[in-house]
């Protein structure tokens, strides 16, 4: 019995004194901290859709680009309809002031673009550079081959065609030339107009024919003593006017425009035609790559492709119609080769030596 009693008293201490040292702890610890939301919006995850990944980033996208800036607007303002979450904002210049632009701010260890979309050679530099994230779009598998990077940095959005144009009044239909070997025809002396930094136009001739052959053509324009005029919107309303009897350079869209204005002035679909491509790329390093991801899929989409043909623009997306229609049907365009931007400085000492590029 005494046995029995000593160790239930000495339970009963050790439960005495377990429980004082509970109260004793509970009443020292801190008092709970209400939960606080994060301001911080959650990291985009693999399994989150486009849009989804976009609004979680915080929704903001920073366009680098060389696009007409009214043209430009109208572009962001049609995406933002689509996704009215997204802030826009942009950088328009030149396509050589965006390289420069770019490179300065990687050097300097800033990155503020989220995209890039200017002409096939910067986006080259761009992509040497390491300045270009790899990003195979949903919407880029509606594109061919040469339309595209085989690893996904870049895809052509939009193109320029160029185009032989006459003057309609003062070129009878069966003198209008068929070749670009037909402008080098003694007939031509005097009447044909160059614009003056085709230099791009050289280089897609030279990825077409060769070096021999594209400069035998264009020492034939020289012969010819052409005129020389700086843009190819004036050059086209030069060409309309009578200034100039035809052209080997100038916009497909120029020329349509000006049709539509019932100008006399048409085009010669030549085989091949050639087109400038402007490029669309999404940004290494983006501060916003979602948003980035979002806005490049969507320019490539149908209504991205739409909202560039209603502008008066071509978009390069099969099964979007052209307007006017037939600017590209039926055609075999030749698309600028990125590539050749390695040997540009080449080519555009060889235009100089034409037409005194920059003087």
């Amino acid at each position: 019995m005494i046995m029995r009693s000593f160790k239930h008293k000495t339970v009963y201490c050790i439960a005495v004194s377990l429980a004082t040292i509970a109260i004793v702890a509970t009443a020292c610890a801190p008092a709970a901290q209400p939960t606080v939301a994060s301001t911080q919006p959650p990291e985009p995850t693999q399994e989150m859709t486009l849009e989804q990944a976009a609004q979680a980033e915080g929704g903001q996208v920073m366009v680098y680009t060389s696009m007409n800036i009214d043209d430009l607007e109208v572009i962001l303002a049609k995406f933002k309809e689509k996704y009215p979450f997204v802030n826009t904002d942009y950088y328009r210049a030149s396509g050589e002031d965006v390289i420069q632009k770019a490179l300065t701010e990687s050097q300097a260890g800033q990155h503020f673009a989220d995209v890039f979309e200017t002409n096939a050679f910067e986006v080259y530099r761009l992509m040497q550079e390491g300045l270009l994230a790899p990003f195979d779009a949903p919407e880029r598998a509606a594109y061919p081959d040469n339309a595209k990077d085989p690893d996904g940095y870049w895809t052509v959005d939009r193109i320029n065609t160029v185009v032989i144009a006459y003057n309609t009044e003062l070129v009878d239909p069966a003198d209008v030339p068929k070749t670009y070997d037909d402008l080098l025809d003694p007939k031509w002396k005097g009447l044909v107009g160059v614009e003056a930094s085709d230099v791009e136009l050289l280089t897609d001739m030279v990825g077409a024919w060769g070096e021999e052959k594209t400069y035998s053509f264009w020492e034939g324009i020289v012969a010819q003593d052409p005129g020389i005029v700086d843009g190819h919107t004036e050059l086209a309303e030069f060409v309309a006017a009578g200034e100039y009897a035809v052209s080997p350079n100038l916009y497909g869209h120029r020329v349509e425009s000006l049709k539509a204005k019932d100008a006399t002035i048409d085009w010669v679909r030549t085989d091949p035609v050639f087109a400038y491509t402007q490029l669309l790329a999404l940004a290494a390093d983006g501060p916003h790559p979602a948003t980035g991801k979002l806005f490049v899929n969507w320019l490539l989409s149908e209504d991205g492709q739409t909202a560039i043909r209603d502008l008066g623009r071509i978009p390069n997306r099969p099964g979007i119609e052209t307007d006017p229609a037939g600017l590209t049907e039926g055609l075999n365009l030749y698309y600028t080769v990125p590539s050749l931007a390695e040997h540009y400085n080449d080519y555009a000492a060889k235009w100089n030596e034409y037409f005194s590029l920059g003087e």
